[in-house]
Parts: structure tokens; C-alpha cells; sequence
């Protein structure tokens, strides 16, 4: 749009080159204004035909001033949410929307979490806090976002774990790669202590970038694009049942009092996080190295990513077994 463009007649015929679109207006005498609405009208009608494949939603966690208001700008492309160099500029959460490779991702900027011990419990920060932890486990995708100047600290491990725990699925995103001067010793040795503190989680995503300028914000958005068409909503209890099956005929479990472990069958009881209920005849007595290998197996087996599987095992209903 062209403004203050009171010479309207004589631009008719103006043809410029690359662009879909183009208006003269001028606010102060109305003039331009019918074309450009008639646009908008006809715009939106594509808008509401075109087909979207999937709905997802982000939330973006992290600790003040980690630059989690900056990121969701460079996802939208437009300075959507104000951002300040002041830890604590959001305090309540910012949601919008931008579509993706036909998919539709709703994502939210959530307020800065803070060490308890550092707000008044009656505070409108405490109160954005807690809506943000609220959310944990009712969105499909947990951005962690961590300022790289802050390294891998307690608060950060504290946040991150409760992602891990009960959202469906993680990214851990190190922010300000652009303000690290060794770089590559940095992603090296980050990524490294992350793994091995989330040893645990399987195939967890670790992402480095710069927000502010836009490096690596392409690759956070084909990782979330892949996450999300992979995340696990409802596994049936067939399906699992017939897995847990498998896993155990290949290899069983060791004798209990002279006795096979039978595992009846299993059903999903949550998504978030993705916990497994498995009934079995010794329930009490299933060996943790044996807990361990049915969870990588399931994992391998429903080609689950970045989420953390919990395994229930209770006794079998029939009074029988």
C-alpha cells in the first residue's frame, strides 16, 4: 500500500514488477479504500478454502529474557510480541498462528519462569507463572529455550524436567548462539551434557540458534514440523498388547519363584506424558533392567520421539494368574 497518494487517477496504470498486489490510498480523504477491502474479502475467502492438514500447538518455555518473545516474531514473521532487552517484558502468555508446509501451528510465548523464592506468591508474575505450567500438558510440542550465555544451570534442569515429564514432546533450543565466540567447542560439549543428563529420553532434539537473526529458526521449524506429524496421540491397546507380546516371547523376563512372567496385556492410560498401564502376574517383582529394555523397545517399535514413556505394571485382574 501506497499512502498519501492523492494524485489517485493518474497511478491507474502504474504496473509494477514482482508484486502480487498493489494500492494507492490516502487516509486523510478515504480514497482506495473499496479495492483494498474488496481484496481483503476475496483474500480471505482462499484463506478459509485452503486445506489444513493438521492443528498443533507450541509453547515456548523458558527463563526471562531467554529471548522466547523474539523467537515467536521470528516464527510469525512480524513483531507480533513485544520484546525488551528487561527480563520479565511478557507477563502473560501470547498466542498466535502461522501455517507451515500446510500445517497449522498455534504457538504460545509464555511469561519467564523465576525462582520460587524470588516473587510475592500474590504477584501477577506468579500468577503468569503458574498459567504457564499449566499448559504443560495440554499443548503438543514444549520449545525449552535457554540463553547460551546461561549455560545448562539447576533452574533450567528444574524447568526442563518437568517438560520431559509431563509435556508430549521436547525441543531444547539454546538461544544467543550468535554471542558464543567458540562455538563449535560449545555445541560440542552442550550437547554432551545434555545427553547424558537426559540419558533416558531417546532421540531427544537439541537445536542451536540466533533468534534476533534469524539463523537456525528454518531447521526449529522442520525439527517441530517432524515432531509433530510423529507425536503419539492414542496407541491402541491391540496394538500394544501385541507388542508387549512380541517383546517378551523374544526375550522374557527371568523366572520369579520358579514361575514365567506372563504380561496380559497393556493400555495407554495418558499422552502427557505417553504412560503405559502393562498387567502382569508379578506385577512387584519386574526387574529394572527388564523395565528398561521394554521401554526402548516400545519406543523403537512405535517410532517414538522426544517423549518420555512411563511404564505402570499392575497385577493381573483374573485372581487366577
Amino acid at each position: 500500500m501506497i499512502n498519501k497518494d492523492d494524485n489517485y487517477k493518474k497511478n491507474l496504470n502504474t504496473k509494477p514488477f514482482g508484486i502480487d498486489a498493489l494500492f494507492f490510498i490516502s487516509c486523510s480523504h478515504r480514497i482506495g479504500f473499496d479495492e483494498l477491502y474488496d481484496y481483503f474479502e476475496s483474500y480471505d475467502d482462499k484463506i478459509t478454502e485452503k486445506e489444513i492438514e493438521n492443528q498443533f500447538s507450541i509453547a515456548i518455555f523458558g527463563k526471562p529474557n531467554a529471548g522466547k518473545s523474539t523467537l515467536a516474531n521470528a516464527f510469525l514473521g512480524f513483531d507480533r510480541v513485544k520484546t525488551s532487552s528487561i527480563a520479565g517484558t511478557t507477563s502473560d502468555f501470547v498466542e498466535d498462528n502461522y501455517i507451515y508446509k500446510k500445517n497449522n501451528f498455534k504457538i504460545l510465548d509464555t511469561a519467564g519462569i523465576f525462582r520460587k523464592n524470588k516473587i510475592d506468591a500474590d504477584s501477577v508474575t506468579f500468577a503468569a507463572i503458574r498459567k504457564s505450567l499449566d499448559i504443560i500438558n495440554k499443548i503438543d510440542l514444549s520449545i525449552m529455550l535457554i540463553d547460551s550465555n546461561d549455560g545448562f544451570d539447576s533452574q533450567i534442569k528444574k524447568i526442563l524436567n518437568m517438560l520431559i515429564n509431563q509435556s508430549r514432546s521436547v525441543i531444547i533450543v539454546f538461544n544467543k548462539i550468535d554471542t558464543i565466540k567458540q562455538k563449535i567447542f560449545f555445541i560440542k560439549e552442550t550437547r554432551l551434557i545434555v545427553k547424558e543428563t537426559y540419558s533416558q529420553t531417546k532421540n531427544l532434539s537439541i537445536i542451536f540458534l540466533s533468534a534476533i537473526n534469524k539463523e537456525n529458526v528454518d531447521k526449529l521449524k522442520n525439527t517441530l514440523f517432524a515432531k509433530a506429524n510423529k507425536i503419539v496421540k492414542k496407541l491402541s491397546t491391540s496394538q500394544l498388547t501385541s507388542c508387549i507380546k512380541k517383546i517378551s516371547d523374544e526375550n522374557p523376563h527371568p523366572l520369579v519363584k520358579g514361575k514365567a512372567v506372563k504380561f496380559k496385556y497393556a493400555v495407554q492410560v495418558s499422552s502427557s506424558p505417553l504412560t503405559i498401564k502393562i498387567f502382569s502376574n508379578f506385577s512387584k517383582d519386574i526387574k529394572k533392567n527388564y523395565k528398561t529394555y521394554l521401554t526402548n523397545k516400545i519406543i523403537k517399535s512405535f517410532n517414538i520421539v522426544d517423549v518420555k514413556v512411563n511404564l505402570i505394571f499392575t497385577s493381573s485382574k483374573n485372581p487366577f494368574n
